[in-house]
């Protein structure tokens, strides 16, 4: 967390990587996380990229709430306790260690048992 020159707090993530991120979800934790641990809450946050050895735009955060992160990641282990997997195609692909089985990319999808689930 860093403060910026007005005295705002800022949430800043470290990535070592080259594809910038194109989601302000990470930060969005961060600040929920630190307004549960200590009751303040930045509002803006960025991406500090190491290869290009400066930050991304700002994200503003305050979308980011209790409410809303949690809705969202219970969702997501209802979908995973249910074992419904919806396919994400993008970059990422290449380096998953499941797309072989993904129904939208992989060569052997129905041998993980098809996508339509029993319909």
């Amino acid at each position: 967390m860093l403060e910026a020159p007005d005295g705002d707090l800022w949430v800043r993530d470290v990535k070592t990587g080259t594809k910038l991120p194109d989601s302000a979800l990470q930060l969005g934790v961060y600040a929920e996380a630190i307004e549960q641990s200590y009751g303040i809450r930045p509002r803006w946050g960025d991406y500090f990229m190491c290869k290009n050895n400066a930050p991304t735009k700002p994200f503003e955060l305050s979308g980011y709430t209790a409410a809303r992160l949690g809705r969202w990641f219970a969702r997501l282990d209802r979908a995973i306790n249910a074992g419904v997997f919806i396919p994400n195609p993008g970059d990422a692909c290449r380096v998953c260690s499941v797309s072989q089985y993904c129904d939208a990319v992989g060569s052997e999808w129905e041998a993980y048992g098809g996508s339509d689930f029993g319909a």
